[in-house]
This record gives structure tokens, sequence and C-alpha cells, in this order.
């Protein structure tokens, strides 16, 4: 079984969090542990070229992942 955690790449004190308690497992628990950066998820659907996908991902970015900047 693996473990993904999934948020925003402004969260970055939840990515500290998840390689703190990451570094506490053994080896082979830590490599079942990924982060998955939504904002990149985000990135690579816009990029499909489909412009009804590109406009709801551009306002869910707007939304959600440009709060931090």
């Amino acid at each position: 079984m693996n473990v993904r955690f999934v948020f925003p790449k402004f969260r970055e004190d939840l990515s500290t969090k998840v390689n703190n308690a990451k570094d506490l497992c053994k080896e082979e628990i830590q490599e079942k542990i990924d982060i998955i950066i939504v904002d990149d998820i985000v990135s690579d659907l816009k990029d499909l070229g489909n412009k009804d996908i590109f406009k709801h991902y551009s306002q869910f970015e707007q939304k959600y992942l440009l709060i931090g900047d």
C-alpha cells in the first residue's frame, strides 16, 4: 500500500510535516509515502489543449492555488 498526500504548493508547512514524519519511518515505508503537488496536476491538465478543461482549471487555479501569491 502507498500513501499519497495531495496539497497545493503554497502549503509548505504540510510538506515539512509529512517529510519530518517520513524521516521517522523505516526506509521501506518511506519509499511508499509520496507528496503530490496539486499545482502540477492542474498545470498538466491545462496543457492538454482542451479549451473547456483549460478554462475550468484556470478558474480552479485562481480560486484555490494562487492564494499564497
